[in-house]
């Protein structure tokens, strides 16, 4: 399997998952020109993307789409929501529209839905398998749900976004409502968030972890870092089963590091 965070961030998101047969792209929040552009400096071939799937409907993971799908075709995954949300014109586009638990298959890649906790119609992560690995994708999560805790413990890599410092969100320019909006179940989650996560709930079983979604405006990369490795060097201490997954921090202006399992 073969992943890749393509973009992150407020002014857009797209990842791509791939087995040897068959190529998805997660979210559209870039046009086809930077998509393709990205999955160049990436060393895909966008021509050979199978479909989308979005996770919800806001503009930073939707406003490239029909630029994309007028580019490069590709049938369109989405919940009932997410489409009553963006008013797609469904005559440019094939929609498969799913259900916020609904399993199905693309290729050779099972795809599961799952619900996220975010201000957005019936939002939605993905668990992907191919073959003996299993992947999750969980960004714009608001809060980190036993449900979405369990499969990220049942995963050999995760996307999980680290949106923000706590403290630099409060002291930073923000209106007082959109902060209480990021704080709030229903916005993103924090690098404390998933500090908590990594040292009191993590089972250690995935050995990638792409750091994601994270504020230009709320967050500082290497504290992104630091504070996921201090986290794990805590659940480390005295512990006979040794916690080591990979870090990778995700960018908003080009692709991650591209890992192939």
């Amino acid at each position: 399997m073969r992943i890749t965070v393509l973009g992150s961030g407020s002014s857009g998101n797209c990842t791509y998952v791939a087995s040897e047969t068959t190529h998805i792209l997660i979210d559209a929040g870039f046009g086809s020109r930077s998509v393709d552009r990205r999955c160049r400096d990436a060393g895909i071939v966008i021509e050979q993307v199978d479909a989308v799937l979005l996770t919800h409907a806001h503009g930073d993971h939707t406003k490239g789409l029909p630029s994309l799908l007028k580019r490069f075709p590709a049938p369109v995954y989405m919940t009932e929501g997410t489409q009553n949300e963006i008013y797609l014109n469904t005559r440019i586009h094939q929609v498969s529209t799913i259900t916020r638990r609904e399993t199905f298959n693309i290729g050779d890649i099972e795809i599961q839905a799952f619900p996220t906790s975010h201000d957005s119609a019936e939002s939605v992560g993905y668990q992907f398998r191919s073959g003996n690995i299993t992947g999750i994708l969980a960004t714009d999560l608001g809060k980190l749900t036993s449900r979405v805790i369990e499969r990220l413990n049942q995963a050999d890599w995760i996307v999980i976004e680290s949106n923000h410092d706590e403290e630099l969100l409060r002291i930073g320019p923000y209106p007082l409502a959109l902060k209480r909006r990021i704080l709030g179940d229903k916005g993103h989650i924090s690098n404390q968030t998933v500090a908590d996560f990594l040292e009191h709930q993590f089972s250690g079983l995935a050995g990638h972890i792409f750091l994601a979604h994270i504020s230009r405006q709320n967050n500082v990369p290497n504290l992104v870092l630091d504070t996921a490795r201090e986290a794990l060097t805590r659940k480390n201490r005295g512990s006979l089963f040794k916690v080591n997954p990979r870090l990778y921090l995700t960018h908003q202006n080009e692709p991650s590091e591209v890992l192939d399992l």
